[in-house]
């Protein structure tokens, strides 16, 4: 299904100091601060330890590593056995157990580029654009151009005073990482295993369990998936798929392409893993 909707002029906030510009007010009102005399900004201390940062919100987060785990509120997934400190977490967990049946698809008219969120419809239509017209993110510090804002906002980053750096850490080890991202794919590894009842084998995916139950069958009950331009056989389906795009003609393969930057891949599988860094 695809859905067309009237644009519209969203709103932008500009520095009057520089050529800076966003569509968020929270946003300006931090870039601003990047003009302020370093004397005269006001920093918050943290009352347990060292820690400073001239914003609440990372002062607010920050603290949450002093509670006593007693009086931390854990939110728990209704339909598995997660549990988190952080409700956005949670949020974010949720999205494992949607219905995706009837997910509203974006689709692109000039390609076959289809997504769930429409605006990664828009910023891969960046890609189509005539490169003269096409919109540049300009780094306010240095000369850093991007024509993704996602590139941009990560290299931003790089310019961050360390002290004001929000850090997201693991609520079951030491881990931590400036990407939210990251920390997801990390918690996976504290996720629940799932055991096989014929051996010793444990994994962290459903999937890999299923798949790792074949070496129990009866050889001669076990279904091989053979190619039909090669001598390459496989017990699994999806691999046979995979493989086959290997006898497409170059022109005929289907490019997943990454909707915040300029990552391109054969696979769908691999554009997944590659987008938990955008996350």
């Amino acid at each position: 299904m695809v859905i067309h909707e009237d644009s519209y002029e969203v709103p932008m906030y500009s520095c009057d100091t520089c050529g800076y510009k966003t569509k968020r007010k929270d946003r300006l009102r931090h870039h601003v601060e990047i003009h302020l005399d370093p004397s005269k900004v006001s920093m918050i201390q943290c009352e347990k330890c060292e820690f400073k940062t001239r914003r609440k919100d990372h002062l607010k987060k920050h603290m949450e590593m002093h509670l006593d785990p007693a009086e931390v509120i854990m939110h728990q997934c209704d339909k598995c056995e997660f549990k988190t400190r952080r409700k956005d977490n949670l949020r974010h967990h949720m999205e494992r157990h949607e219905d995706r049946s009837d997910a509203v698809l974006y689709q692109c008219e000039t390609c076959h580029f289809v997504t769930r969120r429409k605006n990664c419809l828009k910023q891969h239509m960046v890609l189509h654009q005539d490169p003269s017209q096409a919109t540049v993110y300009s780094c306010d510090k240095c000369e850093f151009k991007a024509r993704h804002k996602g590139n941009l906002t990560r290299h931003m980053e790089t310019h961050q005073d360390p002290s004001n750096m929000v850090l997201y850490r693991c609520e079951e080890c030491q881990y931590e990482t400036i990407y939210k991202g990251y920390l997801k794919k990390h918690m996976m590894k504290h996720q629940q295993l799932y055991s096989c009842d014929q051996c010793e084998f444990t994994t962290k995916r459903k999937g890999n369990l299923k798949w790792h139950k074949e070496v129990h069958l009866d050889p001669f009950k076990v279904v091989l998936h053979q190619c039909e331009k090669c001598e390459y056989v496989t017990r699994r389906k999806d691999c046979l798929k995979n493989h086959m795009v290997v006898h497409k003609d170059p022109s005929e393969v289907t490019m997943h392409q990454c909707c915040k930057c300029d990552f391109k891949t054969k696979h769908k599988s691999s554009l997944r893993t590659h987008m938990v860094i955008h996350v």
